[in-house]
């Protein structure tokens, strides 16, 4: 009996600790690979300053804007006007 009370006890610390714990663990994680990197943290901040960021300039109402024109398809050798294969008659054996 005694030992149920304490493995009951032991489970509702580690519910209550296990939060904080893992909280600090990833906090420590999070810092040491930061400064491996070299990176400087700016939690609660953009990752780079505004300088960087381009805004996209509006077109004129009526004027298309095309950022992206994909190149043009290679014709498929040994002739493009390939449908399928071969057809093949289906018998149902019983």
């Amino acid at each position: 009996m005694n030992f149920f009370v304490i493995l009951i006890l032991i489970f509702f610390l580690l519910r209550l600790l296990m939060p904080y714990l893992i909280r600090w663990v990833l906090q420590t994680f999070v810092k040491r690979t930061i400064r491996k990197g070299g990176f400087t943290a700016t939690f609660g901040q953009p990752p780079f300053p505004q300088d960087f960021a381009q805004p996209r300039q509006k077109a004129p109402e009526g004027k298309i804007n095309i950022d992206y024109v994909p190149e043009e398809s290679k014709p498929k050798p040994n002739g493009s006007d390939f449908k399928g294969g071969e057809y093949v008659d289906y018998e149902e054996v019983k």
